[in-house]
């Protein structure tokens, strides 16, 4: 491996760590404030308020997980009174998904916490360099597809 290929790829370990501690560093603030629920189910969630009529494919895609994943979050959401699923009266193979009153309270308090966390986490860094940030991580994902 040439040295240039080791950069690289400690490029994407610090990408990888990066969004590790993160979720962490969000996950403790959302402890800490006594909100039950983790990041990844409040990504889902953030889907299912945000998109009315929306597929768990679709949810999959958007969140980069499998529908497995995305199936077994919305379990819990369910079970947690979150969200819930009623059959589709026009085709009853299709689930709708729907968030509850307890939910979108839940998904607030969660939103803002979350809010506090990327902005300190993105603290310091310029608008100018995010934006290319970003635009390097879309590049890296259009390249992997």
């Amino acid at each position: 491996m040439k040295t240039d290929d080791f950069s690289n790829a400690m490029f994407f370990n610090n990408i990888e760590s990066a969004l590790k501690q993160y979720k962490k560093y969000i996950q403790l603030s959302l402890i800490k404030h006594k909100i039950d629920i983790t990041y990844d189910q409040w990504q889902v969630l953030d889907i299912i308020v945000n998109n009315e009529d929306i597929k768990q494919t679709e949810i999959a895609e958007k969140t980069s997980k499998d529908t497995a994943s995305v199936t077994r979050i919305i379990e819990l959401l369910n079970k947690k009174g979150y969200v819930a699923r009623q059959t589709d009266p026009n085709n009853r193979r299709k689930l709708i998904l729907g968030v509850s009153n307890h939910g979108e309270k839940q998904y607030h308090k969660a939103a803002a916490v979350i809010g506090e966390c990327t902005d300190k986490a993105l603290s310091g860094l310029k608008e100018k360099r995010l934006k290319k940030l970003k635009k390097v991580f879309k590049t890296i994902t259009k390249n992997c597809r």
